[in-house]
């Protein structure tokens, strides 16, 4: 029966801070903002998510910061096969950039499950300042849009 189910990971944010800037986006002063999203497996199961071995930089193409939309964090692997394998219990840690103009952003990541099902978790929208480096940022509740649907933010893949 558990073949059947779709994939409903049981992901929390641990944390969502803002960090000094790191290579290469320190070079930009003012022009990105970085912060360090820490998620966590709740579930009974282990799943798969994008490794962690470079900055995820903001999708500012599909928004304009000037008319207050905010930017797209979408957190995944274009190649599909270099997922990583997170314990129940575990946390991963994300350095995110965003552009330094938007005051908000989405946040997705997505996920696999040991049946090879892939999800789309959607984790609000996230204010971007002021916060000082290492204080929490506030999450409110976004519209439902394409992406929390399973869809990627661009659109479905």
């Amino acid at each position: 029966m558990a073949a059947l189910k779709p994939l409903k990971p049981a992901l929390s944010v641990e944390t969502l801070i803002p960090v000094p800037g790191t290579e290469p986006y320190s070079k930009f002063p003012g022009r990105f903002q970085q912060f360090r999203f820490a998620v966590r497996n709740n579930g009974l199961l282990p799943l798969w998510l994008r490794p962690n071995d470079i900055p995820i930089p903001d999708e500012s193409w599909h928004s304009n910061a000037a008319e207050g939309d905010p930017a797209y964090v979408g957190i995944y692997d274009w190649d599909d096969d270099n997922y990583t394998k997170l314990a129940p219990g575990n946390v991963r840690v994300y350095d995110l950039v965003i552009h330094a103009e938007f005051k908000q952003f989405h946040l997705s990541v997505d996920v696999r499950d040991w049946r090879g099902r892939d999800a789309n978790k959607y984790f609000g929208l996230h204010d971007t300042g002021p916060h000082k480096s290492g204080e929490p940022c506030d999450a409110h509740e976004a519209p439902r849009n394409d992406f929390t649907n399973g869809n990627h933010i661009g659109g479905a893949r």
